[in-house]
């Protein structure tokens, strides 16, 4: 048998197991051996699995949603493999881009399932550098400039998550990016919209800070110049790693997204708190100065609206408290015991406590608190101790545990801070370990 007759004897076979799945979708074995199958083949023939499942949608045009979500799962399974990659044939590689952005948008809200599938192969090919310009390119077709419309939901999720796991790719592409974005952001609308900006906003400047301290991979390498465009990492993510290149962008971000913290929708707050935080890392310090007392007296009154997003305005409060403590000039004291008096309740939950059972935002939400008062300690370590200190007179033992744990996490990670402070700590605690004291037998033994 020659080796065409080969490939198509192979192609044959995989059209005939992806019918098989879909066929009999509701069979849970069958539907798992028949991906491990392609899991294997993919493995050794990643080419012919690639041509087969493109063909296989392109001839199934009426396929329902989940059996369209396992074909896409299919693909993503076998690209996700480094052996694998070095294999792809980039012009077929292209062509699955292209189809999985189209598959992205045709999905409807309740497609959540074949909308992520269609995300995981663009998003698995994008961390490879080889492949990450002509996935962000086919996103970019999607959200042409000058749209008063938002793009598909998915497609600003799409753009989020490759900033997160490939941030020296998507970066060169963020002042198209913006560009784009920021005359768009106004007539954004929907709740379910303005969390996907926010979260992909977020993810931008993460992805700037971080080509800021860190040195892609490919910095000591060549990288294969028939593999890579002029575009891609290694010529253009140095010149454009810098936050001060989108600052009047980003301010025109921060402006819109400030006013959708104001949104009816609880989760919408939440990822807008959050969004708020991180564009507070990129503005301009003479505008955070100016928007300290705005920022302060509208972020902490959304923990009495938003508590299941609790751990999204901390984490807010806390890229804010990053961007304020930096600067001796800004004028944040005047406000430091609203903002502590906010986070402490956050802080006095105990992980720890078997007693109660905390999930796993509420945990995110715990660390968060911890490191904001890390970052708070930083420009006001005297106040923050007596605040904690002042905490621990408290009647209630959860209040006390709570100041003694801060503090204990202060004196570990925050040192270089709170060496000098150690005589008034002690001078502090002896009072609260007085004999004649009403300490709790609970509250003395976690000194110890």
């Amino acid at each position: 048998m020659t080796t065409a007759n080969q490939v198509s004897s192979l192609l044959d076979l995989i059209i005939n197991l992806l019918d098989t799945a879909t066929t009999y979708q509701n069979q849970e074995n069958v539907r798992n051996e028949v991906a491990e199958s392609l899991k294997t083949i993919g493995a050794h023939q990643p080419n012919v699995l690639l041509t087969a499942c493109h063909q296989f949608l392109l001839q199934n045009p009426k396929l329902p949603a989940l059996k369209r979500a396992f074909v896409l799962q299919s693909i993503s399974i076998c690209v996700d493999d480094n052996e694998v990659i070095s294999k792809l044939d980039e012009q077929l590689v292209m062509l699955v881009i292209n189809l999985a952005t189209q598959e992205m948008n045709m999905t409807k809200d309740s497609d959540t399932e074949w909308a992520d599938s269609a995300m995981e192969v663009l998003v698995t090919l994008a961390k490879n550098n080889r492949f990450v310009s002509y996935v962000v390119d086919a996103i970019l077709q999607k959200f042409p400039p000058g749209q008063t419309t938002s793009p598909h939901r998915y497609i600003v999720l799409t753009m989020a998550t490759i900033a997160q796991h490939n941030p020296f790719g998507l970066v060169p592409f963020l002042t198209d990016i913006l560009s784009r974005t920021v005359p768009l952001l106004q007539h954004v609308k929907t709740d379910p919209l303005r969390c996907a900006w926010s979260r992909a906003i977020c993810s931008f400047c993460e992805a700037v800070r971080e080509c800021e301290t860190e040195r892609p991979k490919e910095a000591s390498e060549e990288l294969d110049g028939a593999h890579s465009r002029p575009s891609s990492v290694s010529g253009h993510c140095q010149e454009v790693s810098n936050r001060a290149t989108y600052t009047d962008q980003i301010e025109a971000v921060y402006d819109v997204v400030f006013n959708w913290i104001y949104s009816k929708d609880p989760k919408t707050r939440g990822e807008a708190a959050e969004c708020v935080g991180e564009l507070c890392l990129m503005i301009k310090q003479v505008r955070l100065i100016e928007d300290v007392k705005k920022i302060v007296t509208n972020m902490l009154p959304l923990y009495r609206k938003s508590y299941n997003e609790s751990h999204m305005i901390t984490q807010g409060i806390c890229r804010f408290l990053e961007a304020a403590c930096v600067d001796e000039m800004c004028p944040l004291e005047p406000y430091l015991e609203d903002i502590l008096n906010a986070l402490f309740p956050n802080a006095c939950l105990d992980p720890d406590d078997t007693s109660v059972t905390l999930g796993t935002q509420a945990i995110k939400n715990h660390s968060e608190a911890f490191r904001c008062f890390d970052v708070a300690a930083t420009r006001f370590a005297d106040r923050i101790v007596y605040y904690l200190l002042h905490k621990m007179q408290n009647v209630a033992d959860s209040q006390k545990l709570g100041a003694i744990n801060v503090l204990r996490h202060l004196l570990n990670a925050n040192g270089q801070h709170m060496e000098d402070k150690r005589s008034l700590l002690t001078m502090g605690l002896k009072k609260l370990l007085a004999v004649e004291n009403s300490t709790s037998i609970r509250v003395k033994f976690y000194f110890f």
